[in-house]
């Protein structure tokens, strides 16, 4: 991929199927590793800001070489590119870059979910499996943010 040669800024959304040898533990510093691998990036490289467990898939977000990003606005869109990789076996893995609409809706979940995280420290992590249902009890917009501004 040329964005990662060129260490430009994008975003990763990786998706872990139930047949992949990833999805079990669902680890994010494993998917992190493995996606930085396939990439053939640096890992010191990535970010890594969300992981959301479901019972047959996780999702794992990941920003590379985003120099720009900044926590304290990070619950406002960030128009950036976005590759996907799915993780289907461990054999049968796909990557490519999203489409403007698509890249355009992670970004807006992205953003969403550090609005409902608050300022908790990354990654956010939402759990779903077994009947959990996430709570979101520090919202940005609940409280004062003047000490992130």
């Amino acid at each position: 991929m040329d964005v990662v040669k060129e260490r430009k800024a994008f975003r990763i959304l990786v998706i872990l199927y139930p047949q992949s040898p990833l999805f079990a533990n669902s680890d994010i510093n494993t998917i992190r590793q493995q996606t930085v691998a396939r990439l053939n990036a640096i890992e010191a490289d990535a970010r890594t800001l969300f992981l959301a467990t479901w019972p047959h898939r996780t999702i794992a977000v990941f920003d590379l070489c985003n120099k720009n990003y900044n926590f304290a606005q990070a619950h406002q869109p960030e128009d950036i590119p976005v590759a996907a990789i799915h993780f289907q076996t461990n054999d049968k893995i796909k990557i490519g870059m999203l489409p403007g609409l698509k890249a355009c809706e992670i970004n807006n979940d992205v953003a969403r979910y550090h609005q409902l995280h608050g300022y908790a420290v990354l990654p956010m992590v939402e759990d779903h499996r077994n009947g959990n249902v996430p709570t979101y009890m520090n919202l940005r917009n609940m409280g004062s943010t003047a000490e992130y501004a």
